[in-house]
């Protein structure tokens, strides 16, 4: 049979490990929500400066025109993103030099749709399309980097929950171990009263709870005890005297 310390030690270490795992969770969650907003944003940024290259009327830019005013823009940009245009029935009429042959997956039609594809060899991207007049512009940006910071907090989360474990468990074992010495004390202290010391009572403590009730409650049934014991002695005196007078008779 498990003690109730081992049990309450369990519970304790459960429900901070657990509300811990829960913490842990939100804030991953919170993080990758947190860094795919900030992606996005910065495509939304990236695309209003695009669409400024393109002014004042971006249909009327010739392929020629569209790709040597995108160019010089796209190679300065090129460590954050990769660029694509195409026409309304998706045919591609630029691509950024950081593509190299890849085609970036065709637009929905959606203006400010974001998603998340796998593109060869450059991994998962985050791809936002845009409308710029008659052209389609398509911004991505690698998920790689949020995937290996991704990667790192879990690893700090799982040593967090192992620390939580442990400090759980040590912690409820002290605060068991506290909270329940009055308990052993009542259980010390009932089990030395007998019959030879029936006067002997438990201690009982000044907080009133229900440790200090349960003490004054067996304190009350050792007094009723102690009377009976007495009333069984006086008994036993007073036959055992009787008897005597007759015996000595006989005798």
């Amino acid at each position: 049979m498990r003690s109730i310390t081992i049990r309450l030690t369990t519970a304790f270490a459960v429900i901070v490990t657990g509300t811990t795992a829960l913490l842990l969770a939100l804030g991953g969650w919170l993080l990758v929500n947190q860094m795919g907003d900030g992606i996005r944003l910065l495509h939304e940024a990236e695309f209003a400066e695009v669409e400024g290259r393109l002014a004042p009327d971006p249909g009327r830019l010739t392929e020629a025109e569209l790709t040597a005013r995108l160019r010089r823009h796209t190679e300065i940009d090129a460590a954050l993103f990769f660029f694509q245009v195409c026409t309304s029935d998706n045919t591609v009429v630029f691509r950024s030099l950081n593509l190299g042959e890849t085609l970036l997956p065709p637009a929905d039609g959606s203006a400010g749709a974001h998603r998340v594809v796998s593109v060869a060899p450059h991994g998962r991207l985050l791809v936002s399309d845009f409308r710029a007049g008659p052209w389609r512009v398509q911004i991505a940006s690698p998920l790689a980097m949020n995937e290996r910071l991704l990667a790192s907090f879990l690893k700090i989360a799982g040593l967090l929950l192992a620390l939580a474990l442990v400090a759980g468990a040590g912690l409820g074992y002290a605060f068991t171990r506290f909270a329940l010495r009055p308990v052993r004390v009542i259980e010390q202290t009932a089990s030395r009263i007998r019959g030879d010391n029936l006067s002997e009572r438990i201690p009982v403590p000044h907080s009133r709870d229900e440790i200090a009730a349960l003490a004054a409650l067996l304190n009350r049934m050792f007094d009723r005890l102690e009377v009976s014991f007495n009333q069984v002695r006086r008994f036993t005196a007073d036959a055992s005297h009787e008897l005597k007078t007759p015996l000595a008779l006989l005798r």
